[in-house]
């Protein structure tokens, strides 16, 4: 088949759970013989043309373009710019199936406007819905009910789905569940890193991934454990907000932050727990990235994080309400009681086995071959 694949962002130049998925599948699918073509915006220098191997080919349709405003949303102006970018090198080339990632929406209509006027299946990856509420408290008034809208929408153009989890297929009410893998030769050949923290904190600096409510958490195990180290990994919009809080609460000294690594799971290797408070998540790759390199995680109950429905309860970590208060009694439970850890980490590594990016691939070709 020839593929076309839709992502504003590729990884490793931008990493995000969704970003990955989208890599490791166009890899092992152009392992596989098939012709695979991503459309993205241009990071590396260059042809606009970029051989990743013989059978993948990245096309950069435009400059990389800020992914956020200055108060911390999604840009839609660079939703809008990749979209109409897009348009132009993709109307070149015929495919056989046509895949765009849900978000930030926009694409999904360029590729919608390709596949009608060439007959061609299209294809959307839907890594999480949402919602009215959540659009009204993000954007809020007008543009939170435009972007709802939009969303709402764009699901209604696909012929087809794919959706990482059961959380999510549930709250867009259709689609084909394949959930994300891990990278398991990767993990298992990674080296414990000599930088060891007691808690470790890894993905974007964003507001729903609530890394101030980890902050006041890790101020409270401070005055119980004074020595507490905290890694916590990864850019965005909230970085400077973030160490400005670290130091106004007096743990500047306990925290590190960390820009980016090429060794996490070297990190999560040497870490005592992760904690992801995140009340936003389609899957939660970090969580089974975390799992498969045996360290148990802490993360939050909340209707809207899909994450929360891979840790189990006193086996391979805690899910706990959304307070500083609960997390840090649970990092301290886990920092006091080595062998409770330990334990964990047998089961943690356990539940991960079942996430392989060879069976992702497998069934992703599936659906392919099904819409074509």
């Amino acid at each position: 088949m020839k593929v076309c694949m839709i992502t504003d962002v590729y990884y490793p130049y931008v990493k995000g759970g969704a970003e990955k998925r989208i890599s490791k599948v166009a890899e092992r699918l152009s392992e596989k013989g098939h012709d695979v073509h991503v459309y993205c915006m241009k990071f590396w220098d260059g042809s606009a043309e970029h051989k990743v191997n013989d059978n993948l080919t990245l096309h950069g349709v435009c400059k990389p373009f800020e992914l956020y405003t200055e108060s911390g949303v999604r840009s839609v102006k660079e939703a809008l710019h990749f979209s109409y970018k897009l348009l132009g090198p993709l109307f070149k080339k015929d495919f056989d199936v046509v895949d765009v990632s849900e978000f930030p929406f926009f694409p999904i209509f360029s590729a919608k406007l390709y596949c009608v006027l060439k007959r061609k299946p299209l294809v959307a990856t839907w890594h999480e819905v949402w919602g009215r509420k959540y659009w009204n408290s993000y954007l809020g008034g007008f543009k939170g009910f435009f972007g709802y809208l939009v969303e709402k929408a764009s699901s209604y153009l696909p012929d087809e789905f794919i959706v990482n989890s059961e959380h999510t297929c549930e709250r867009l009410g259709k689609g084909v569940v394949i959930h994300n893998g891990i990278d398991t030769e990767d993990i298992a050949k990674a080296k414990k890193s000599s930088v060891k923290y007691d808690v470790l904190y890894a993905g974007r600096l964003v507001s729903h991934k609530n890394v101030d409510v980890l902050l006041n958490a890790v101020s409270i195990v401070a005055g119980k454990i004074p020595s507490v180290k905290v890694g916590i990994i990864g850019i965005g919009p909230e970085a400077d907000n973030l160490k400005k809080l670290a130091s106004s609460l007096g743990v500047s000294k306990n925290v590190t932050f960390i820009n980016h690594v090429d060794d996490l799971y070297s990190y999560m290797k040497s870490a005592k727990v992760f904690v992801l408070p995140s009340s936003r998540e389609g899957f939660g790759m970090v969580v089974a990235e975390s799992h498969g390199c045996s360290t148990p995680v802490i993360t939050v109950r909340h209707q809207h994080n899909a994450s929360s429905k891979l840790v189990i309860n006193k086996e391979n970590g805690y899910v706990v309400k959304l307070s500083a208060g609960a997390i840090a009694e649970r990092i301290v439970h886990m920092c006091e009681n080595k062998d409770i850890v330990d334990k964990m980490s047998v089961s943690a590594k356990k539940s991960s086995e079942k996430y392989s990016w060879d069976e992702v691939a497998k069934r992703t070709e599936k659906v392919y071959e099904d819409v074509v």
